[in-house]
C-alpha cells in the first residue's frame, strides 16, 4: 500500500491553556478550571473556529453558578457569548467524567457556533436566551458530539450522559423550559440514530490518531486506535479497513528472509513494513499468525461493510498473498484483480497490480505474473510512483526471461533498495551465481549504497533530566516545570506541552510519545552505532548542517507530513526513532524524536 501521509503532531496555532498546580478558591472556581481546560481542547477543533455570527468578544466565556439546579445555557448579552452550568449539574450529573462534561460544553458551545445565541441587550437572557426549538437542540446535540469527539472523547462515555440525566432528574428536559423543548430520551434516541454516521465517526480523534501512527509506523499503536474506533463505531469500515490494516504490518515486520522464501513471497506494494530496525533484529520470531488472523478478520469485516472499496479490495487481496500457507494464499487473485480493476489510475492501480503478480507468482502461473507486472509498469509509465520503485524492480527481476535482462534488474534492485529489507537479503544471495553464470565479477554487499545504521534514541536528556519515549506525560511534565498545553494537532486527542525555553514540545495522551526539538536553546540527539562494541556516533543539534544526516537517509527517505507549522514533512531517519526537519538554509530546523514501529513482541 502506498505511504500513509497524515498530520500527526505538529500544530503550533491551537487555542492554549496553562498548567497550574495552585489551589482552586473555591469549588466553583476548581469547577471552572477543570471546564475552562476541556472548552479550550472543543475550541482549538476546526470545526469550532468559525462562528455563524460576530459576536464583540471570543472565545465564550464559562460561568459555574452555585445552583444545585440542574442548569446548562449558552447566552450572548451585549454580544459577548457565555456559557452557563451549575454546580449541581457537574457534581451530579457529569461526575468525573471528562468525556459527559466536553459534550455538555459542546452542546452549548455548538449553540454558539450555529447562531442559536443571539446577541442580546446587557441583562437579558434567562429562560428567554435558553427556549431553543427542537430543531435547534437536535443540531446543538449533533455538532456538540461530533466537537467532543474530534477532541479525542469517548463516545460511549460521553453518551452516558444522558443516563447519568435520567437517572438523577427522570425524563425532563436539563433547562425544564417549553414544551417545544425535546425531553432527555427523546434526544438520546434520535442521536443514538445518527451515531454511527461516518460525518461523526470520522471527526474522531481516535481515527486520526491511528492514522498518524500508521504514518510513522507504530503498528500496536495505530491498532489499539482503530480498536477504539471500531468499539464505538462498529459500522466504520475505514476503521476495520485500517484495523487490518495495522495487523498486517505487525505480521509483515516478522518476516524473515527465510519466511519470504518458504512462502515464496515476492517484494509486495506497501509501506515499507518489512523493513527491520538492527537493534531489535535478534527478538524477530518470523511467522505470526495471529497478527494475520487479526488482519484478515478486520478486512473481511470491512469488506463486508463496504464490499465495493478498491482499498479494502486491495488490502485483503494483499493479506491472502502474504498469507501464511497457501490455501489461503490462492484467494488473493481474484481479489487483486477487482481491486486493481476499481481503482484509480496511477500509483493504486500499479500497487494492486504489483501484488497481483505476487499473488499469482506465488501461485506458479508465470505468464499472467508477468502481464500483471507489465499492467503495473504501465501505470507507471507517467510517472509518480516513487514509492513503488523497490516492488517494481524486485518484479523486474522476478519476471525477467533471460538472464542479462535479470542481472540488470537484480543489480539495480540491490543499489535501490536497503540492505535491512528481507527482500533485499534474499536478493542479493542471488547475485553471486546470476554474475558467475554470465561471466561477470560478483560486487560485494559493502559496495552497495547503504544507509548507516544506528541504535535508535529512546531518550533525550532536557535540563539535566532524561525524558524517555513511552514515560508518563504528567510525570516528565512536573519534572520540566510549568508548560503551555495546546492540542497536538486537528481532531486528534494528543496533547502538546510547550517549553520554549528548553528548546522541547513534549506530545502524547497517557505517555510521551514524541519528543520536539527545535530553536537555539533545544538539546542534542546523540545516535550511536547499531553494532556491539563499536566506537564513535553521531551527534545532532538544531541549526546545524544536514550534511551529518544525510547518509541516514539514503537515495529514497520515507517522509511523513506532521502537519501545520512552518514548512512540510520531516524525514524520518531509519531506525533511530529520529525525525529531522530541514530548513531552506540546509539546516536543522527541527528534530523530532518517537516511538519506533511496534515489533509485535508480548
Amino acid at each position: 500500500m502506498a505511504r500513509v501521509r497524515a498530520a500527526v503532531v505538529c500544530s503550533l496555532v491551537l487555542a492554549s491553556l496553562r498548567l497550574s498546580a495552585a489551589a482552586p478558591a473555591s469549588s466553583t472556581a476548581a469547577l471552572e478550571s477543570r471546564g475552562e481546560g476541556v472548552l479550550a481542547k472543543l475550541l482549538a477543533m476546526p470545526a469550532a473556529r468559525h462562528p455563524a455570527l460576530r459576536y464583540h468578544s471570543w472565545p465564550p466565556r464559562l460561568i459555574i453558578t452555585p445552583s444545585q439546579e440542574l442548569q446548562a445555557y449558552s447566552q450572548a448579552p451585549g454580544c459577548d457569548p457565555r456559557i452557563t452550568l451549575s454546580a449541581g449539574l457537574v457534581e451530579r450529573v457529569v461526575g468525573t467524567s471528562q468525556a459527559r462534561l466536553a459534550f455538555v460544553l459542546g452542546h452549548e458551545l455548538s449553540h454558539i457556533l450555529l447562531g442559536h445565541t443571539r446577541c442580546s441587550g446587557a441583562g437579558v437572557g434567562g429562560l428567554q436566551g435558553l427556549a431553543f426549538v427542537r430543531r435547534q437542540e437536535y443540531a446543538a446535540d449533533q455538532a456538540g458530539l461530533a466537537l467532543a469527539l474530534a477532541a479525542g472523547y469517548n463516545y460511549q462515555r460521553a453518551f452516558s450522559l444522558f443516563r447519568r440525566l435520567q437517572a438523577v432528574a427522570g425524563n425532563a428536559p436539563i433547562e425544564a423550559l417549553a414544551a417545544d423543548h425535546p425531553s432527555i430520551s427523546e434526544r438520546a434516541a434520535r442521536l443514538q440514530r445518527i451515531g454511527s454516521q461516518q460525518a461523526l465517526w470520522e471527526s474522531m480523534g481516535a481515527f486520526q490518531d491511528g492514522v498518524a501512527m500508521l504514518a510513522s509506523r507504530q503498528y500496536g499503536l495505530a491498532a489499539a486506535a482503530f480498536t477504539t474506533v471500531t468499539r464505538a463505531f462498529p459500522k466504520a469500515y475505514e476503521a476495520w479497513n485500517n484495523l487490518g490494516y495495522a495487523y498486517l504490518m505487525r505480521y509483515g515486520d516478522k518476516l524473515r528472509p527465510p519466511d519470504l522464501a518458504q512462502l515464496r513471497l515476492g517484494e509486495v506494494a506497501t509501506g515499507g513494513y518489512y523493513r527491520e530496525a538492527g537493534s531489535l533484529a535478534a527478538q524477530l520470531r518470523g511467522v505470526n499468525v495471529a497478527d494475520w488472523n487479526h488482519a484478515a478478520a478486520a478486512l473481511q469485516y470491512a469488506q463486508a461493510l463496504a464490499p465495493k472499496s478498491a482499498v479494502i479490495l486491495g488490502d485483503l487481496g494483499l493479506a491472502y498473498a502474504m498469507a501464511p500457507d497457501d490455501a489461503m494464499a490462492a484467494r488473493a487473485p481474484a481479489l487483486l484483480r477487482e481491486a486493481a480493476a476499481a481503482a484509480p489510475a496511477g500509483e493504486e492501480r500499479a500497487r494492486d497490480a504489483l501484488n497481483l503478480a505476487v499473488a499469482l507468482e506465488r501461485e506458479g502461473e508465470m505468464a499472467a505474473a508477468r502481464a500483471a507486472g507489465a499492467e503495473a509498469q504501465a501505470a507507471c509509465a507517467g510517472g509518480g510512483c516513487s514509492g513503488l520503485r523497490g516492488p517494481l524492480l524486485y518484479q523486474a527481476w522476478q519476471l525477467a526471461r533471460k538472464p542479462r535482462a535479470e542481472l540488470k534488474a537484480l543489480t539495480e534492485y540491490l543499489g535501490a533498495e536497503s540492505h535491512a529489507s528481507g527482500w533485499w537479503q534474499l536478493a542479493y544471495a542471488a547475485y553471486p551465481g546470476l554474475c558467475r553464470a554470465l561471466h561477470q565479477t560478483p560486487q560485494p554487499a559493502a559496495d552497495f549504497p547503504q544507509p548507516l545504521r544506528y541504535r535508535r534514541v529512546e531518550s533525550v536528556t532536557v535540563n539535566g533530566r532524561q525524558v524517555a519515549i513511552g514515560e508518563n506525560l504528567r510525570e516528565a511534565a512536573q519534572a520540566l516545570g510549568p508548560a503551555t498545553v495546546v492540542a497536538a494537532g486537528p481532531e486528534t486527542p494528543l496533547e502538546r506541552l510547550l517549553y520554549p525555553a528548553l528548546g522541547v514540545d513534549l506530545v502524547g495522551g497517557e505517555s510521551v510519545a514524541a519528543i520536539v526539538l527545535h530553536g537555539p536553546h533545544a538539546p542534542a540527539v546523540d545516535l550511536e552505532p547499531a553494532a556491539l562494541t563499536a566506537k564513535g556516533g553521531l551527534k545532532l543539534a538544531v541549526g546545524e548542517s544536514q550534511n551529518p544526516i544525510l547518509p541516514l537517509l539514503g537515495p529514497d527517505p520515507d517522509e511523513v507530513t506532521l502537519g501545520g507549522g512552518n514548512g512540510g514533512g520531516y524525514a524520518v531517519l531509519g531506525g533511530t526513532g529520529v525525525a529531522a526537519a530541514i530548513g531552506p538554509g540546509g539546516h536543522l530546523r527541527q528534530l523530532m524524536v518517537m516511538a519506533l514501529p511496534d515489533d509485535g513482541s508480548e
